[in-house]
């Protein structure tokens, strides 16, 4: 359905604040006309101050209490055929029309609308062919549930990012992103998605809410960083009423959800010691080692011993995307010999499992104490709005925000969604401490 842009109360537009709230939120002529009744919540409840019969207050409380519910679940409530709700439904949005005041003329310009909280990511990505061919596989094959497994460090969240760019023409509604954090707990899931997706609960049940919204859309959902079987079942079970949603998840271990299809991320292959420069440059560990390296380390493949240093490194992080691009990050103060030199280190006193964890806490001793702290209280805030609730705080001071993310950034503890930065579920813990 299309709004008009034109501040007028038609039928269509009192149907989309019925069923579709959100839609008219992210309106840009209707969002300042919301924002007069002082939002969303308040205009709706503004709806039951008007006279109505009985059985037209009883549908318009059961369409304010489950907004983007389904059609059959309101007959469902209301003991109602499809034909006799449509029919009441048309007439009472034809009235509400003619019942609510006329939009004064405002020459304001439109807020910034909310997003979902997700974006083409802007670091190239490199290699990953054939995971890539596979889980295509896995999306034709009408799989709803794909996880990404693989060990701490694997890329699994940037390779799941990719594949949903290859598959984005399957989402008309979109692509959305919810990181969970080390912290999320069953009790609060629900709270916390809203939060993140920047949802207004508009009924006690913020788990109902949370399925309303999807309902009948066609939606990509990332769930990144998802560890906790009783929290996969958690979403399998609500989205249950959303036919058309598709997850990817991202995480350590098998969820043990119905129908879950597996695939298993290993590692980037790494060169050996005696590969030649003309191999090299096919090699997926070592293109993205350069491709980091490179702005910060003139790299000349020709050199012998610059090749070994390469070769080195790669073999000592064991190709995991993480690591290398943690360790192209120290570049910018290193040089190769002095990082090479502290990996050996660590790959000397610890077993491979700690090896990552080693690094991410030398790369993140290496970051400026506001960058640090920047990080931490990233953590902290809902995605849809952190950049508002960053500024408005003052854990750190606005001067040194833009810089602290740009170091961030450079040095590989966020990638850049646009509007958004996803930290990768290693930091994440390590950060969380």
């Amino acid at each position: 359905m299309t709004i008009p842009t034109t501040q007028q109360w038609t039928a269509d537009v009192v149907h989309t604040l019925l069923n579709y709230p959100q839609r008219l939120l992210e309106h840009p002529t209707w969002a300042l006309v919301i924002a007069e009744f002082g939002g969303i919540r308040q205009l709706r409840q503004h709806l039951l101050t008007y006279p109505f019969k009985a059985k037209e207050l009883r549908l318009l409380k059961v369409l304010l209490d489950y907004p983007d519910a389904a059609v059959e679940y309101y007959c469902d409530l209301l003991a109602m055929h499809p034909a006799t709700f449509h029919r009441q439904h048309k007439a009472l949005c034809q009235r509400l029309s003619g019942l609510l005041p006329v939009p004064r003329a405002d020459d304001q310009p439109a807020p910034e609308l909310a997003q979902l909280p997700y974006i083409k990511p802007k670091t190239s990505f490199i290699g990953r062919a054939l995971d890539l061919e596979r889980i295509q596989l896995l999306f034709d094959q009408g799989c709803h549930w794909i996880s990404l497994v693989g060990a701490a460090g694997t890329g699994k969240t940037r390779l799941a990012l990719e594949m949903s760019q290859r598959v984005s023409s399957m989402f008309g509604d979109g692509i959305c992103l919810l990181q969970l954090n080390a912290g999320v707990e069953l009790a609060t899931l629900a709270e916390y998605c809203l939060s993140q997706l920047g949802l207004e609960p508009l009924c006690d049940d913020p788990r109902q809410r949370f399925q309303a919204y999807f309902g009948s859309r066609q939606i990509l959902l990332i769930l990144d960083n998802l560890d906790q079987p009783e929290l996969a079942t958690w979403f399998e079970d609500t989205l249950q009423a959303a036919p058309f949603v598709r997850v990817i998840s991202t995480g350590c271990q098998r969820l043990n959800v119905p129908n879950e299809c597996l695939h298993h991320v290993e590692p980037l292959n790494y060169p050996q010691h005696d590969a030649q420069p003309t191999s090299l440059a096919e090699n997926p560990a070592l293109q993205l080692l350069l491709e980091r390296l490179t702005p910060f380390q003139p790299i000349d493949l020709t050199k012998l011993e610059q090749r070994r240093m390469l070769i080195q490194i790669c073999q000592l992080l064991d190709g995991k995307p993480l690591a290398l691009e943690l360790a192209a990050g120290l570049a910018v103060t290193h040089d190769l010999a002095t990082l090479v030199a502290q990996l050996q280190l660590i790959d000397a006193l610890n077993a491979a499992s700690e090896a990552l964890g080693l690094l991410i806490a030398l790369s993140h001793a290496a970051l400026q104490p506001t960058t640090q702290q920047l990080l931490a209280q990233l953590l902290k805030l809902a995605q849809h709005a952190w950049r508002t609730e960053l500024y408005a705080s003052n854990e750190v001071k606005p001067s040194e925000i833009a810089s602290g993310l740009q170091e961030a950034q450079i040095k590989h503890f966020l990638i850049d969604l646009g509007h958004w930065y996803a930290i990768p579920g290693s930091i994440q813990r390590f950060i969380a401490g």
